[in-house]
């Protein structure tokens, strides 16, 4: 009886072996839902912050033209 015992207390059956690999599948596929996610946001925000620079030197590049041609007037910013 007890060599039997032992037997089946060896290692993992193969039921719980599925279940094992389920789980650590979801949390992968979790994982990269996240990273997707993130990745994408990372993208709109690069894109925001490019705008933002394009308009800075369209502004400045504006506000100059205007002062070299004798106009003194405060378009806003330094």
């Amino acid at each position: 009886m007890k060599n039997r015992q032992r037997y089946f207390e060896r290692g993992f059956s193969l039921v719980e072996m599925m279940i094992s690999i389920a789980i650590g599948l979801l949390i992968v596929a979790a994982l990269i839902g996240v990273l997707t996610s993130n990745s994408r946001s990372s993208k709109t925000n690069d894109r925001s912050t490019e705008l933002q620079s394009n308009g800075r030197y369209a502004l400045d590049h504006l506000k100059r033209g205007i002062r070299q041609a004798g106009y003194r007037v405060f378009l806003g910013g330094s």
